[in-house]
């Protein structure tokens, strides 16, 4: 995803005085690549186990649609069988994070 992108933006509402083209829109979390299948990848039964860590790396080169590098943020998330969310991580570039057990 990539934030900070300041746009024309069209609107349909009564938000912002109902003016239909805002200027210097500012969108942000904007999809930019989707490194897997849009409905995700499976995951092996194998890799569900109770007290399994399952990883998966990632080495794409930054989409020439992307205006900057610096703005952008990663985000994971697993879906059960039927598309709902059992879980969700997001994190911009370079950031650590902790492992969360629920």
């Amino acid at each position: 995803l990539e934030n900070g992108l300041v746009h024309e933006q069209h609107n349909y509402t009564t938000y912002y005085n109902g003016e239909d083209l805002i200027a210097n829109f500012e969108h942000n979390h904007v999809l930019r690549a989707c490194l897997t299948d849009l409905l995700g990848d499976n995951i092996a039964s194998s890799e569900t186990k109770i007290n399994n860590v399952y990883t998966r790396s990632f080495i794409v080169p930054v989409p020439a649609t992307v205006e900057d590098k610096e703005k952008l943020e990663y985000v994971a998330f697993v879906v059960d069988a039927n598309g709902n969310a059992l879980n969700v991580r997001g994190a911009h570039s370079g950031e650590d994070q902790e492992f969360e057990e629920f």
